[in-house]
């Protein structure tokens, strides 16, 4: 399965109701999602940025668990470092997100906005 999402400006895409990181170097980027079996691989420009390892729930469609299995060193790097180095404990690499919401749907009525009067080149409305 391959699908396209963009890049947050935290170099997270989002994934079947997760976040995994990509690169923060990439923000607002097009990237591709890859999942194959019990990997998920996220490329840009067909270049890897990082794989994962998933576990699916008993229905075997939806995603139980992700897990970082490997992140890959890109030219795509972000320029500004970050203020600490930060271990596994503290980087969340993989976010369970919640299922989008449900749009409220537009209720059509019969008002018109009225039109605007026309004014001619001496200042006379017309209308």
């Amino acid at each position: 399965m391959r699908c396209s999402t963009r890049v947050s400006a935290f170099g997270y895409a989002r994934f079947c109701h997760w976040r995994v990181y990509g690169e923060r170097g990439l923000p607002g980027e097009a990237v591709a999602v890859w999942l194959y079996g019990v990997t998920l691989t996220m490329t840009f420009a067909d270049e890897p940025l990082a794989q994962y390892r998933v576990t699916y729930q008993p229905d075997q469609r939806h995603l139980a668990r992700v897990r970082e299995l490997d992140r890959v060193d890109t030219p795509y790097r972000s320029p500004q470092p970050f203020l600490w180095d930060m271990n596994d404990g503290e980087w969340l690499s993989v976010i369970r997100d919640s299922p989008y919401k449900l749009r409220r749907q537009r209720v059509l009525t019969e008002e018109r906005q009225l039109d605007l009067p026309f004014v001619t080149d001496d200042g006379v409305a017309s209308g």
